[in-house]
């Protein structure tokens, strides 16, 4: 009966030292992991912001055309009135 109880405290004993090396593995890869997650979302703030100010410059250039248009299409709409 002692030996029983012996083996199963040993076994018990195992199974707790697997587990603490399990967790101990575990946090260092999660460490990693916390890593590479701090930089792709640096990452996905650069992009966001390059595609922010993209989108800004888009837009001011698109003001610019449409300026130009509305001048040409007064142009036309000034020769077409003074012609006919």
């Amino acid at each position: 009966m002692a030996e029983f109880v012996g083996l199963q405290s040993d076994t018990g004993l195992k199974k707790l030292i697997e587990a603490t090396e399990s967790v101990n593995e575990l946090s260092k890869q999660l460490a990693v992991k916390e890593k590479e997650l701090e930089m792709a979302s640096r990452k996905a703030d650069q992009v966001l912001a390059d595609v922010t100010a993209s989108a800004q410059a888009a837009e001011a250039v698109k003001t610019q055309v449409q300026k130009v248009k509305d001048k040409a299409q007064k142009l036309v709409d000034e020769i077409a009135v003074s012609c006919c």
